[in-house]
């Protein structure tokens, strides 16, 4: 990409221990913003996306989240 504001969020999960963490990961920059969450449901990443980037919102073009099976 040439462009900056292409953003790539996925989800890290411990193991056994329950915790999990977002990451959002700008491509052209690598500038990442990483984000503890309180479970592991979908809805919890979502929420902790949107709280956390509206502060970058000019600087976002695309978000593409990674759905891992």
């Amino acid at each position: 990409m040439n462009r900056i504001g292409d953003w790539e969020g996925d989800t890290v999960i411990g193991k056994g221990c329950g915790g999990a963490l977002l990451t959002m990961v700008e491509h052209k920059t690598l500038f990442t913003v990483i984000v503890r969450l309180t479970g592991k449901r979908s809805d919890l990443s979502a929420e902790a996306a949107v709280s956390h980037m509206v502060s970058f919102k000019d600087k976002i073009k695309t978000i593409t989240i990674r759905q891992w099976s």
